[in-house]
């Protein structure tokens, strides 16, 4: 019988500052979902203060893009349009310029609807 020893080495795993927070804000936004009425705003202020914080790019962007979901599914379309300038990645942004554009849509404002579809539109500087 052969026997086969295997080493394992393992390296010590320390998160960054940036993904610690973006876990706690995913982790507020979360919480959400099971907090009472008059506990909402405070971890809606929560996850918001930690997505701020966030200094690694993608991972900020993640995290807004949660939040911006929090805030539609709360019917607070204003409070998710300000969250959606914070997502620098272009595709994300337009995603959730898309999102907002049908919550407008099935609410019958087609003014609003329509902003935010030209937000999505490429600029001429973005063509070529």
């Amino acid at each position: 019988m052969v026997s086969t020893q295997i080493e394992i080495r393992t390296r010590a795993f320390v998160p960054t500052k940036s993904a610690v927070l973006a876990i706690i804000a995913f982790t507020y936004c979360t919480t959400l979902a099971s907090a009472k009425e008059d506990e909402v705003e405070f971890w809606l202020r929560q996850a918001e203060s930690a997505c701020n914080e966030i200094e690694n790019g993608d991972a900020a962007d993640h995290a807004f893009v949660r939040l911006h979901a929090v805030y539609l599914q709360r019917g607070e379309t204003a409070k998710a349009e300000q969250i959606t300038t914070r997502i620098k990645n272009r595709e994300q942004r337009a995603r959730a310029h898309i999102a907002i554009a049908k919550h407008y849509a099935e609410a019958g404002n087609a003014k609003r609807c329509k902003l935010c579809l030209l937000y999505t539109s490429p600029s001429p500087r973005d063509r070529g």
